[in-house]
């Protein structure tokens, strides 16, 4: 099994504070085409939070990584996947107390640069990275971005999909990953899970 070693962005009180909202339907052709029924995918509701569907040949774990809401794996195809989910507000005030704020960028803009910026220094190196790009997930403004890299104690490089979404009063993140030399091969079912994440 490879561990997820790389640490995200926590932040640790409470807050609720809409900013902005998203809906939690499919608004454009494309998202309602990734939502359509897939019988080999099965749909989780995490938390009454968020719901994503999932690879049949996925199970859950239960140590990838300490601050994720949902985890899960093969350990024998090497695909991952995890949430990390925390309070839009919380974010946004830690790091304005750190004076690491754009406030000319949206909340997810804010998120997406600091978490790729923890991923990417967290890797020993990286191999290759694609530019942010703009995205709807169920409705909400997402970011996703493409890194490989190698990490320690892996001989291989991983190849990671990551999405950033803004909820109404959350911030998430969904990272999918596997090794970077047979990524191709599982970058179908990475998309659909991450398209197929809806806010509740």
């Amino acid at each position: 099994m490879r561990k997820l070693l790389i640490p995200v962005v926590a932040v640790l009180a409470l807050a609720s504070f809409t900013i902005s909202g998203c809906g939690n339907k499919a608004t454009t052709p494309e998202d309602r085409n990734n939502l359509q029924a897939d019988d080999s995918f099965e749909e989780v509701k995490i938390n009454g939070l968020y719901s994503m569907k999932l690879p049949d040949y996925l199970t859950p774990g239960d140590d990838l990584n300490d601050e994720a809401s949902l985890q899960y794996q093969n350990i024998y195809k090497e695909v991952y996947v995890i949430v990390i989910d925390e309070p839009k507000q919380d974010f946004i005030d830690v790091f304005m107390s750190l004076d690491d704020y754009d406030s000319t960028k949206s909340a997810v803009d804010n998120y997406a640069d600091a978490q790729m910026e923890s991923i990417e220094g967290n890797m020993s190196t990286v191999t290759s990275k694609s530019t942010i790009r703009k995205a709807k997930l169920g409705g909400c403004d997402a970011r996703i971005a493409d890194v490989a890299g190698t990490q320690e104690g892996i001989d291989d490089a991983m190849g990671f999909t990551v999405a950033f979404v803004e909820g109404k009063e959350t911030l998430y993140m969904v990272m999918t990953w596997t090794f970077d030399k047979t990524k191709a091969e599982y970058q179908e079912d990475m998309d659909k899970m991450i398209n197929s994440f809806k806010e509740l």
